[in-house]
């Protein structure tokens, strides 16, 4: 991921996955942060998963998806449409740009 990314494509991957945890399910990230390939892909996993951290009151682990399975369950809901190319393109894009 570098600071130079599609703000549209970062946008449309927000407004898709509505949650954080939503987010953090469809990145699928597994392992500490500090292995991302650049600082500021580190810095965007970091703030994912503070934000749903914070959203659910408690710590969450990207290796445990049952640590922010309740945000799988609050107001936002799943995606209704299935997964695209294009949907996980961007959805990768967020990480490597």
């Amino acid at each position: 991921m570098k600071r130079t990314g599609n703000a549209d494509e970062t946008a449309a991957f927000e407004a898709r996955y509505g949650s954080p945890g939503w987010r953090m399910k469809a990145l699928a990230w597994h392992g500490p942060e500090a292995k991302a390939a650049t600082a500021f892909a580190e810095e965007q996993l970091v703030a994912v998963r503070t934000a749903c951290a914070e959203e659910l009151g408690h710590p969450v682990d990207w290796d445990d998806p049952a640590s922010y399975r309740d945000d799988l369950e609050g107001e936002y809901e799943a995606p209704s449409e299935p997964w695209t190319v294009g949907g996980v393109l961007a959805g990768v894009g967020c990480l490597v740009f």
